[in-house]
C-alpha cells in the first residue's frame, strides 16, 4: 500500500510539473492566446535595454492552480509582525547585495524614475509575475522539498535547489539573468524558509522589483 501510495505521488507531481512548465513556457494554445502583450520594446532610458512586457494569464494560472492545491503556508505558527519584519530585512539585504554587484559589473546603474508606464507594471508584477513564480518555485518546489528532505540540513538544500531552478526558469536572459535570478531566489526563498507563508516570498520578490524599477536600469543596460 505505501509503495502504492508513493508511486501515485510521484505520478502526480510528475503531471502537475509538467503541466506547471507549460504554463510558464507559454506552450497551451488554448490559454497562452490569451496572453496580451502591453508594453512593446520600451527604453527607459537611453542606455537601458528595450522592455516587452505580456499579461500572461497562463503564469495567473499556475499561481491560482498552486493555491487551490495546497494553500499559501507550510503550517508554520508566526505573527504577522514578524512577517512584516522578515520581509522588510531580506529586501534590503537581497536589494543590498544584488544592486551593488550590478553596479560592480556594469550591469546596470542609477537611474531614478517613474515612467507613465508604472501602474501597469506594478499590477502585473505582483498580481501575476511575483504571486504565480513565488506560488510555484517557493510554495510548491521549495515547500515539497523541505517535507521530502527530513535530515539536518533539508529545508537549506531545499532553498538552494528551489533558487537554482528558478534561475534555470530566466535562461532566456543568459548566464547573467540565470546567476542574478538565483541569487535572488535564495533571498525570496528565507523569506519563505523563515516564515512559512508565501505571503513572505511574495512581498520580498516584489520589493526588490519594485527598487529595480523606480531607481535603477530597468531591465539592465543595453551595453
Amino acid at each position: 500500500m505505501n509503495k502504492y501510495k508513493a508511486c501515485n505521488a510521484i505520478a502526480l507531481h510528475t503531471t502537475f510539473i509538467i503541466i506547471s512548465i507549460l504554463l510558464l513556457v507559454h506552450k497551451f494554445p488554448l490559454i497562452s492566446s490569451l496572453n496580451q502583450k502591453v508594453l512593446d520594446s520600451i527604453k527607459f532610458a537611453e542606455d537601458s535595454y528595450p522592455f516587452t512586457m505580456y499579461l500572461n494569464f497562463d503564469k495567473a494560472l499556475l499561481g491560482l492552480i498552486v493555491f487551490l492545491c495546497f494553500g499559501f503556508t507550510i503550517h508554520k505558527k508566526i505573527t504577522y509582525q514578524k512577517v512584516i519584519k522578515i520581509t522588510f530585512f531580506n529586501t534590503l539585504l537581497c536589494s543590498s547585495v544584488i544592486f551593488s554587484i550590478a553596479l560592480l559589473i556594469d550591469a546596470i546603474r542609477w537611474d531614478p524614475k517613474f515612467p507613465s508606464e508604472s501602474f501597469i507594471f506594478l499590477l502585473n508584477n505582483l498580481f501575476i509575475v511575483c504571486v504565480a513564480e513565488e506560488a510555484f518555485f517557493r510554495r510548491y518546489i521549495q515547500g515539497h522539498l523541505q517535507e521530502v528532505f527530513k535530515f539536518r540540513f533539508g529545508p537549506l538544500l531545499a532553498l538552494l535547489l528551489a533558487s537554482v531552478v528558478f534561475g534555470l526558469a530566466h535562461y532566456k536572459g543568459g548566464f547573467q539573468m540565470v546567476a542574478f535570478a538565483s541569487l535572488a531566489g535564495l533571498f525570496y526563498g528565507v523569506s519563505f524558509l523563515k516564515t512559512g507563508r508565501l505571503e513572505a516570498s511574495v512581498l520580498t520578490h516584489f520589493g526588490f522589483n519594485i527598487i529595480h524599477f523606480f531607481f535603477f536600469s530597468y531591465p539592465f543596460l543595453d551595453n
